[in-house]
């Protein structure tokens, strides 16, 4: 398995669409995926935050009125169905990729028919959730790596985002934080463990080693990191501070040294 293309969202909130253009740049030219954003709003908003398709594309989509947060995160995951011969990963767009342990390392050898799970463990790890994400528990959005058709085939999406969308609101499915926050995570189980076939899902969590190799900012705060480290490909991830505007130095700094993987 190979990643072909990453699926990020964001609206017109700098928290989110100023990392599109920096992060765009990297994966295009450092880790050879094209990256897609979907956007919740319209071409004057993108004007407006001069947000470019130089190096990745620009998907639109409306918001669905009086639905909370958690439809910008499922389009992620709805995303994908446009791409159906494409190995799609989906990452928040607060996750800067430094070095290549998610998107190739640890995929390279997973048939192109799986679906893939790289940190299904996470809550139960941080004290959060009592199960796995295959005992009724709840997986993060980020990094489920499949081909698009493999997305739809598993989660049955609809003709439309917006029945999409009400199919899980109808749902009333509990959510780890209540009030409907988590959903994604929610659903994404829900639909994974009732999926006949789990041969089919590549389930990769580890013991959680590897997340000493990450770069957590815990929204704000900037973390100091090995050069030495970042260079040879010793980290996974910075989870960023925000907004970008407040950590413009750090930030352009740290994007300037990821290593070129292709």
């Amino acid at each position: 398995m190979k990643v072909d293309r990453v699926l990020l969202v964001s609206d017109n909130n700098p928290l989110y669409s100023d990392f599109w253009n920096n992060l765009s740049y990297t994966y295009k030219e450092k880790f050879g995926i094209i990256p897609t954003l979907i956007f919740f709003g319209n071409q004057s908003d993108v004007n407006k935050l001069n947000l470019s398709t130089e190096y990745g594309e620009i998907k639109f989509e409306e918001k669905i009125p009086n639905i909370p947060i958690w439809q910008f995160t499922w389009a992620l995951f709805y995303f994908t169905k446009f791409y159906p011969d494409d190995t799609c990963a989906i990452i928040g767009i607060d996750q800067i990729p430094l070095g290549t342990y998610f998107l190739k390392d640890v995929i390279e050898d997973i048939d192109d028919d799986k679906y893939v799970m790289l940190i299904d463990n996470q809550y139960k790890f941080e004290g959060k959730s009592q199960y796995k994400w295959d005992e009724g528990g709840y997986s993060p959005s980020a990094y489920h790596i499949a081909k698009g058709r493999t997305f739809n085939e598993f989660f049955d999406f609809e003709e439309t985002f917006e029945d999409e969308i009400i199919k899980l609101k109808k749902s009333n499915i509990p959510t780890m934080w209540g009030n409907g926050w988590g959903m994604d995570e929610a659903y994404s189980c829900k639909k994974l463990r009732e999926f006949p076939d789990r041969q089919r899902i590549a389930d990769l969590s580890k013991t959680y080693e590897f997340l000493n190799n990450r770069i957590d900012c815990h929204r704000n705060f900037e973390v100091p990191y090995s050069l030495e480290k970042l260079k040879n490909n010793e980290y996974i991830e910075c989870h960023s501070c925000r907004p970008y505007s407040h950590h413009k130095d750090y930030l352009d700094n740290l994007f300037k040294n990821i290593p070129k993987f292709v």
